[in-house]
Parts: structure tokens; C-alpha cells; sequence
């Protein structure tokens, strides 16, 4: 038999200030005690229903640099 997953009841007003009060949907994440996915699940949805909250400013890409024109022309070298 399957277990159900129990998920932890955060109040819409808890999730809002640790939104507005962190830079990261990790902290907010760490500091309620939940998944990341969950996190953004809830911020969406707030959201949807007209909640304006703040968007965070995107981190730098952390992997290696693409070079799409070498990776294209690798690709149309190799098509069959």
C-alpha cells in the first residue's frame, strides 16, 4: 500500500512575507520548511489571484558558455 505524502500547511501570509523578505525562492524554501517546486507552485498561484510580489533577479548562468554556431554546424556535419 501506497503512503500518502504529507504536506506541511503554511498559511498564505507566512509564505507572502518570507517572499517579499528573502532573495531566493531557495531561502524562502528553507526557511518554511518546504520543497522548492512547492514553493513555486504556491507564489504562481498567489500570483493569479492578483498578489503582486516581487520577482527576484536571475542569477548568472552557472554552466559553461554554448557556442550554438559550432554546435549547428557539428550537428548539420553529422545528419543523415
Amino acid at each position: 500500500m501506497t503512503k500518502k505524502k504529507e504536506y506541511a500547511y503554511v498559511p498564505r501570509e507566512k509564505i507572502i512575507v518570507a517572499w517579499q523578505e528573502s532573495e531566493s525562492a531557495g531561502e524562502v524554501a528553507r526557511k518554511l520548511g518546504l520543497d522548492i517546486k512547492a514553493v513555486y507552485w504556491r507564489i504562481a498561484y498567489l500570483r493569479k489571484k492578483g498578489i503582486a510580489l516581487k520577482k527576484f533577479k536571475r542569477s548568472a548562468p552557472t554552466g559553461p558558455h554554448i557556442d550554438v554556431k559550432a554546435l549547428n554546424a557539428l550537428a548539420k556535419k553529422h545528419e543523415r
